[in-house]
């Protein structure tokens, strides 16, 4: 045989007139023949790369379940010419398993690539023939020929006969360096393939090695006319799991039009399992798989309570070896394939609905045998044993679990479907974590009333931990409404059975008592009482372990709240970074978190004046699934908003989100300290308005406070009363030491001092207002008070020098865009022009009329008609309005805050 005619033997198989046995030729052609490759492949290069760098005289094994592509792989590598040597195909079948017959089709493929065989062992043999001297004799032919030749021997698992798997291995050991063989198939029993790998002869490409990969999932689909979108390939990637096949026979009975209707392809899929895998297993083994599709992983104790038998170990183990679609899944577990569970599911369900209720039962009881109480529920759950599951939610897995574990949302899943006719105990604390976990209070109060009574006898005999999961959920309860008394009790009943109860007794203690501290501190914030809070939050803070994440999530971003509200804002940014960062630890995704500490940080970063941060924090805090329901969040959130539109001068909007948020309040039993918060934020909302009268009525609700002396000094300065102004704020150092409200004040007292022509005084107060605000570098007060605080800044450049964070807020301006001009009311006259001009120069009524030589009374005659024209009051508020309008020469206004919708 010519280079020539060996190359295409070893592509295309031998040819029709060099066949010997004439009367099979048709028959044995085809089990020769190098299969074709199918219209649709995906080129695995990675793996023919692989087979072309098995090397010469030593063993290669394709070992995959049915429909990996093991075929395709092998015939693709021997049609790209990448074998080292002529290749002889032997395609097997159970016909093949009787020696004589067997060796007689080995010899026919072999003779195609190595003429000389028949010299050495003669040209036909029976099985009586096929000795020990005959395999010395073709070892010996093989290893002399001319150029070695590779084997392959595809469908391998139809040879079960012993003999012919030792006398191939006989072969094998003495026709190195002659021979290399390719087994290909299911497994591969007749060979020892254990003592070659020891060796170091033997390479191996199993399931996982062809399993696809998502980029080949998606050429495979795309060669079959489709066009998957990244989700759609990942999606049958995870449901094939890198089956060939079964990606092949979605991509057939998928649609090439997105208008097309769907075929049921799982069914063409299960015809193909039903065939090729599970009609050929024995009835106790088809017994064990149909029984074990109820669960996700199978052990052989647990397959034996399924079956009522005692053999489950060896079947798995033989269903294994036998690449039956069944892989070790660590430890003493098994694990089928998705598709192949599905199907057997199926059949389950379909020929023995009347055992699934039973299975799963059985399941389930076994899974709280052994402590897998997850898996208990869920199998519980699916036998519609609601009591039994709502006794495994109570009793071993805890209701705080239910609410903060990082498994609480599937927990919360599996007990969805619990019927509300359920009486005792445990369904009814069910019922109550379930509506708590969607932040409904009332149904929460009716099904922990219902806990609490029980059936008839059942109320003093339940155990101790369900009746501290009682109390722990009416804590819950009371926090989400703002019930802080209700809060105290419910905490106080849960210390007196704490101390009644063991550590034994409380596997979970940790995780229940972080719940029930952070609970108690954020319904004690919302009452004002922020040095209880600080002790409850705190325990929970030092609490931190694996199974409290949440709860010290909750905690800390409630202190930022605390530090936040008394003007520490660098500690208030540090325990709301320490949250997030725990959240995110845990791998609580933004919407399962609680928002309080975003919140936090998006007000600490307006007093900051990060706007782009404001922006992102409140954005995150509001779409935390809990911020519309804690009552502390949610308010915070509000008052932040209002805040922000203040800042754009909307005081429509900033009045519209306060009068939600005091509905919300009220809704939550509001307290007499968010009262006074909401009170002043309205009023400062109408100060954005202009609407003096409106600010008196309602600070005459507020009670007296540093606070309110602000907002009241605010006023009379807009109403250009200035000495009544000067008095609201005289006393207030002594009656308050918070460095944020002594800023505002000397603010205040310096903007008081720019309207008077005191220079001297506006620099002291900015100086001490600075002085104030270094240590937690509050600037957006600067940016707020006026465009004066600019003026002064341009006339006074030391005075900030020394305080470099405050920059670039106060730093040198940049010339505004011009605006195109608004219609005023009337016409200014040239007269009332020149006064407004050195009105915005920050100079006095006096100084006015000594430099235009008019009387005092003539300037404010001027001014008077200033102010209606331009529709404004208050001396700040008029130059402002003039710069908008280009009357006059325009400084920088202040950034405004993002909107906060």
């Amino acid at each position: 045989m010519t280079a020539a005619q060996r190359r295409r033997t070893a592509r295309d198989g031998p040819d029709p007139d060099e066949r010997r046995d004439t009367r099979s030729a048709p028959f044995q052609s085809a089990k020769l023949t190098i299969p074709q490759l199918p219209p649709v492949h995906v080129p695995r290069q990675r793996l023919v790369d692989g087979l072309a760098n098995s090397g010469q005289g030593g063993l290669t094994a394709v070992i995959a379940p049915a429909g990996s592509g093991k075929t395709v792989l092998v015939s693709s590598w021997v049609r790209q010419g990448l074998a080292a040597a002529p290749v002889a195909w032997l395609t097997l079948e159970d016909e093949d398993n009787a020696v004589g017959v067997f060796w007689s089709y080995v010899l026919a493929a072999l003779r195609q690539c190595v003429p000389e065989v028949d010299d050495l062992v003669g040209p036909s043999h029976q099985a009586s023939t096929i000795d020990s001297a005959f395999l010395g004799r073709l070892a010996v032919s093989l290893a002399g020929a001319r150029q070695p030749v590779v084997l392959v021997l595809d469908r391998c698992e139809h040879i079960t006969n012993r003999a012919i798997g030792a006398s191939l291995d006989r072969l094998l050991r003495y026709s190195a360096p002659g021979l290399h063989l390719v087994v290909v198939g299911r497994n591969a029993r007749l060979l020892p393939l254990h003592r070659y790998q020891l060796s170091g002869v033997l390479t191996e490409i199993d399931g996982d090695d062809l399993a696809l990969r998502p980029d080949e999932t998606a050429a495979l689909l795309q060669g079959h006319g489709l066009h998957p979108t990244e989700n759609e390939v990942l999606a049958l990637q995870a449901s094939t799991e890198g089956w060939m096949t079964g990606v092949c026979l979605h991509a057939l009975a998928m649609p090439t039009r997105r208008d097309e209707a769907r075929p049921p392809s799982h069914h063409v899929v299960g015809d193909f399992l039903r065939t090729e895998v599970l009609d050929g297993q024995g009835q106790r083994t088809r017994d064990l798989l149909l029984r074990t599709s109820i669960v996700r992983e199978i052990h052989p104790a647990l397959a034996d309570r399924l079956t009522g038998r005692y053999d489950a170990h060896g079947i798995l183990e033989e269903l294994v070896r036998a690449n039956a679609f069944v892989q070790p899944a660590g430890g003493s577990w098994y694990r089928v394939h998705r598709l192949y569970r599905e199907l057997l599911h199926d059949e389950l369900t379909a020929h023995h609905s009347d055992l699934v209720r039973r299975l799963h039962n059985s399941a389930a009881h076994w899974y709280a045998d052994h402590d897998r109480a997850i898996d208990a529920l869920r199998h519980a759950a699916q036998a519609n044993d609601w009591r039994y599951a709502a006794a495994i939610a109570v009793d071993r897995l805890g209701v705080s679990r239910l609410l903060t574990g990082s498994d609480a949302r599937q927990l919360q899943t599996i007990l969805s479907g619990l019927p509300p006719d359920r009486r005792g105990g445990p369904p009814a604390l069910v019922r109550a974590a379930l509506a708590l976990a969607r932040f409904d209070t009332s149904a929460a109060r009716a099904e922990l009333d219902r806990a609490r009574a029980g059936p008839p006898g059942e109320a003093d005999d339940q155990p101790l931990r369900r009746k501290l999961g009682i109390t722990v959920l009416e804590i819950v309860t009371a926090r989400l409404s703002g019930d802080t008394e209700a809060a105290e009790r419910a905490a106080a009943e849960a210390e007196v059975l704490w101390s009644l109860l063991s550590p034994a007794d409380l596997p979970d203690g940790p995780r229940i008592r972080a719940l029930l501290l952070s609970n108690l501190g954020a319904a004690q914030v919302w009452a004002g009482n922020h040095a209880a809070a600080r002790t409850s939050l705190g325990r929970t803070a030092a609490a931190a372990e694996p199974t409290t994440e949440f709860s010290v999530h909750d905690a800390l971003g409630t202190l930022a709240m605390v530090e936040l509200s008394e003007g520490r804002l660098h500690r208030a940014d540090k325990y709301a970074r320490e949250a997030i960062a725990i959240a995110e630890g845990a791998g609580l995704r933004l919407t399962g978190q609680v928002g309080a500490a975003n919140a936090a940080l998006a007000a600490v970063a307006l007093e900051w004046n990060d706007l782009p941060a404001v922006r992102e924090h409140l954005s995150r805090a509001i779409a935390a699934a809990g911020s519309r329901h804690d009552p502390v969040t949610a308010t915070t959130i509000a008052l932040l908003r209002a805040h922000a539109a203040i800042a754009r001068r909307d005081g429509r909007r900033a009045l519209a989100t306060v009068q939600i948020a005091r509905v919300k309040a009220e809704g939550w039993q509001m307290t007499p300290a968010v009262q006074s918060h909401l009170d002043q934020m309205t009023a400062r909302a109408h100060l954005a308005s202009g609407d003096l009268t409106a600010v008196r009525r309602t600070l005459d609700a507020v009670p007296e406070s540093a606070e309110r002396s602000l907002i009241a000094a605010q006023a009379h300065l807009m109403a250009d009363e200035l000495d009544q102004a000067s008095r609201m704020l005289a006393d207030l150092p002594a009656r308050s030491n918070r460095p944020a409200t002594l800023q505002d004040a000397a603010l205040l007292r310096a903007q008081i001092a720019t309207e008077t022509g005191d220079v001297a005084a506006a620099e002291h107060e900015l100086r001490k207002a600075l002085h104030h605000a270094r240590p937690e570098r509050r600037r957006r007060p600067f940016v707020e008070a006026g465009d004066w605080v600019q003026r002064l800044v341009r006339r006074h450049p030391e005075i900030v020098a020394e305080h470099p964070w405050l920059s670039p807020q106060l730093g040198p301006p940049a010339r505004p865009k011009t605006a195109e001009p608004s219609v005023v009311i009337e016409q200014l006259t040239a007269r009332e022009s020149e006064v407004l001009g050195r009105l915005a120069n920050a100079l006095s009524t006096d100084d006015i009329a000594g430099e235009m030589s008019l009387s005092v009374n003539t300037v404010k005659t001027h001014l008077k008609s200033i102010y209606r024209k331009l529709g404004t009051s208050g001396r700040s508020a008029t130059a402002r309005r003039a710069r908008e309008l280009n009357l006059i020469n325009a400084d920088p206004a202040p950034q405004s805050p993002p909107e906060a919708d």
